[in-house]
């Protein structure tokens, strides 16, 4: 089973994690937009979700809000911003686990992960 679901809209950026990810020998989905993603909850869960925070079709927050709602998302969700966006609220970021800013440094980030996973 794989343990982080990444999505993001720029294939690039999801090809990178699974080589970063895989190299360290975590199992890794990556979804290329939100929709996608749900589907992919409706076989499964991850107890670790990774997101972009735009992303055509549906904000990561947005994300996050559902797989809470319809598919009981108790993980971890970690959130990837090209930059702060203020008019987040802090109810919608208070279950985040994390807000990552681009570019992305993937040795922090996978060393959260490995954290997280141990926990």
């Amino acid at each position: 089973m794989s343990q982080v679901l990444y999505i993001d809209d720029e294939p690039d950026i999801l090809e990178l994690a699974e080589i970063y990810f895989l190299e360290k020998g975590i199992k890794i989905q990556t979804a290329k937009d939100a929709q996608t993603a749900l589907k992919l909850f409706n076989e499964k869960s991850f107890p670790i979700v990774i997101s972009d925070a735009r992303m055509p079709g549906m904000k990561g927050t947005e994300l996050y809000q559902l797989l809470r709602s319809q598919h009981d998302f108790q993980g971890h969700f970690i959130l990837v911003s090209g930059h702060y966006e203020s008019h987040e609220t802090d109810a919608v970021l208070a279950g985040i686990t994390l807000v990552l800013t681009k570019p992305i440094d993937f040795d922090e980030l996978i060393n959260t992960v490995v954290d997280l996973l141990k926990a």
